[in-house]
């Protein structure tokens, strides 16, 4: 088994009662598969500051798989305008602030399985922006 995974359907209905995940489905065709697919962005995003990425931008790390899955059911119970319980209001919570922590270089993922150096979130180096050095001479002075 390697390092990253693809978060599934199966994974979703794990983080909370399948009827939410069938109900969702039955409103809005697809829509567990947007829910996986944003928050598998969300977390490849917070990850890009400092962890390299899979080359596969469907997979993360295996560490932050239920922490996936639980956002795209957090998603999928906002399509259902359903509020969270206590206990779910305070998983989303937590599972942002370790987000956060990602996003702050505080945390640390395992490897990815077939890193790219360049995947879509990698942060870039700041463009250098200098100023123009104007060499003045008798010509240019005198508008010749």
């Amino acid at each position: 088994m390697g390092n990253w995974i693809a978060i599934q359907a199966s994974d979703v209905q794990k983080a909370g009662p399948i009827a939410v995940v069938t109900t969702a489905e039955t409103q809005q065709n697809g829509a567990t598969v947007e829910a996986i697919a944003t928050a598998t962005a969300e977390v490849r995003q917070a990850l890009s500051t400092g962890n390299a990425l899979d080359i596969d931008p469907t997979k993360v790390p295996n560490s932050l798989a239920k922490l996936t899955a639980r956002r795209a059911f957090f998603a999928l119970c906002e399509v259902l305008s359903m509020e969270l319980t206590k206990d779910q209001a305070d998983t989303k919570r937590n599972d942002q602030s370790r987000l956060n922590r990602l996003v702050d270089e505080k945390i640390r993922v395992e490897q990815p399985d077939n890193p790219n150096g360049t995947a879509e979130m990698q942060s870039q180096p700041s463009p250098a922006i200098r100023r123009r050095h104007r060499n003045f001479t008798g010509r240019t002075m005198d508008g010749i």
